[in-house]
């Protein structure tokens, strides 16, 4: 949430809240990890959907440096595919003066007494206002000058994030994709998005990214491999779903596990057993599909 009287409150900077809860969270991992039998030097940073685009946003903020090591993104992330830009704080007031007048209340204070359920029920209805006034569902990362110094989009144009170690794909019926249908792969714009990734690391010299393609249709419906239908496989949770899962789908959870805790423990998703996978270059242009 932005408004004037939240930025009076922290010298003329608001919103972004969620994402300094788990900015906190992760000095917690740094400092604490060790004592768990951790390595502080070594953590991992990923998330899906909107768990991506924060870890991206995350790796553009000046506020992270040295807090974590290696990036995954699930999609979401990308580069140029129309999802990762942001707006000024200033541009989400109006979203924070329709919650002050729905909520009835007349100081920050009364907001800040008002019951959680209260605030969602108040929440739910500025969704509609802010898709109608083109800004998503009127919360996101917003350029505040502290958390984010500009548009994610130009400072990953101008490399101003971390040369680390990053995993990055999205799946064959992802977001603004036909549900089942055979789409072919250049026609995703989250692909895409990923692939503009790739190509402007190798541009800036940084580390090559390795990429990715979920293909893997799910059983039980006409649905495809739709958006975050990979995340069964890669946390190992088949047997927590009602779909009717074979043997072939176990086994591509054990590989993608494989691949994922290999590169969680070495920046690298190769290991003894699996089919290698090469980081995309300009030259090699690799894509791991999961089928």
């Amino acid at each position: 949430m932005c408004h004037p009287l939240l930025a009076e409150e922290n010298n003329g900077s608001c919103g972004n809240y969620g994402i300094f809860d788990q900015i906190a969270a992760l000095k917690w991992v740094k400092e604490n990890i060790k004592a768990f039998g951790g390595d502080p030097d070594n953590i991992t940073l990923f998330g899906q959907s909107a768990g991506s685009l924060t870890a991206q946003t995350l790796l553009l903020s000046p506020l992270t440096k040295g807090l974590f090591n290696k990036c995954i993104f699930q999609s979401g992330a990308g580069y140029e595919n129309g999802f990762c830009k942001n707006r000024a704080q200033e541009e989400f007031y109006d979203i924070g003066e329709k919650a002050f007048e729905q909520s009835g209340a007349k100081s920050m204070e009364e907001l800040r007494k008002l019951p959680a359920e209260r605030l969602l029920e108040i929440s739910n209805k500025l969704i509609e206002y802010a898709c109608q006034t083109d800004k998503g569902l009127g919360y996101e990362p917003v350029i505040d000058g502290r958390l984010l110094t500009g548009d994610s989009e130009q400072n990953l144009r101008e490399g101003n994030y971390p040369d680390i170690p990053i995993m990055l794909g999205s799946t064959a019926n992802d977001i603004c994709t036909p549900p089942g249908a055979t789409v072919p792969m250049e026609e995703s714009i989250l692909h895409n998005g990923c692939v503009n990734w790739c190509k402007h690391q190798n541009e800036l010299g940084y580390k090559p990214p390795y990429l990715y393609y979920f293909k893997r249709r799910l059983p039980g419906d006409n649905y495809g491999a739709f958006h975050s239908s990979e995340l069964w496989y890669m946390f190992g949770t088949l047997n927590r779903c009602w779909r009717p899962f074979t043997p072939e789908d176990e086994s591509l959870s054990r590989r993608m596990l494989d691949y994922w805790c290999n590169f969680i423990r070495t920046g690298n998703p190769n290991g003894d057993g699996l089919e290698e996978w090469t980081p995309w270059t300009r030259e090699s242009r690799s894509v791991m599909i999961f089928l």
